[in-house]
């Protein structure tokens, strides 16, 4: 009876302390004032992860530059996390935008998506800076 009552506490322990560890890991909000982007998220800084994901994975049929975070943008979103020895959760937060980031730094200016330039990424994709 002792025994199972240790255990029932230290369990109680580490779930309250998984709590809090939860709480206390910033986000990519917090790191970068951006929100991750994911499944869902629309706008320029998809569409930046998108040119960027073409031009690294080279893909034989190219994700459409259109600002959309679906099904293939995910899929390729895990498949360049992959390839870079990211977390492969097919969410583009601060360690994932980072890397994108890199690409686009060494890319020139283009113009990508509705008037849009490739410069314009720095304050659309969250990066840890």
């Amino acid at each position: 009876m002792h025994l199972i009552r240790k255990i029932t506490t230290t369990g109680a322990t580490l779930v309250a302390a998984g709590a809090m560890l939860v709480t206390a890991v910033p986000s990519a909000h917090a790191a970068t004032g951006l929100p991750s982007l994911q499944r869902g998220s629309g706008g320029l800084g998809v569409a930046c992860a998108q040119w960027a994901e073409n031009v690294y994975l080279q893909p034989k049929t190219p994700l459409d530059v259109d600002g959309d975070f679906g099904p293939a943008t995910y899929n390729a979103t895990v498949q360049y996390q992959h390839e870079n020895e990211l977390a492969q959760d097919g969410i583009i937060g601060p360690h994932t935008g980072d890397s994108i980031m890199s690409l686009i730094n060494i890319s020139g200016n283009t113009q990508i998506w509705n008037g849009h330039w490739l410069s314009e990424c720095y304050g659309a994709v969250p990066t840890s800076n």
